[in-house]
Order: C-alpha cells, then structure tokens, then sequence
C-alpha cells in the first residue's frame, strides 16, 4: 500500500533587495520645490514570508 504525498512551499518577498522608493517628484512649476523628490512610498523594510503545505 502506497500514498502520494506532495509538498507546496511558497515564498512572497516585499521589497527584497531593499530599495527606497521615492514618491513623485513635484510638477507644479510656481511651487519652491519643483521638480524635487520629498517623500519615500514604502515605510516597512524587507519582508520575507515563506509557507509550506503538505497534502496526500
């Protein structure tokens, strides 16, 4: 008597490589910071989550 047995592992990464991503730059010409990038998008560092599911 055989089972079959299979295992799924799964892996999501967020920001692997650990870039700052800066949000757009400022487009209005009358503005003192024209054209300059003030802020960052992403606020959480690297973030690794892996899963394993074992079924028959």
């Amino acid at each position: 008597m055989t089972e079959r047995v299979k295992l799924r592992l799964r892996a999501e990464t967020v920001d692997a490589f650990n870039h700052t991503m800066f949000n757009p730059p400022v487009t209005d010409p009358v503005n003192t910071a024209f054209g300059q990038l003030n802020a960052t998008i992403w606020t959480e560092q690297r973030k690794i989550t892996v899963a394993a599911k074992l079924t028959r």
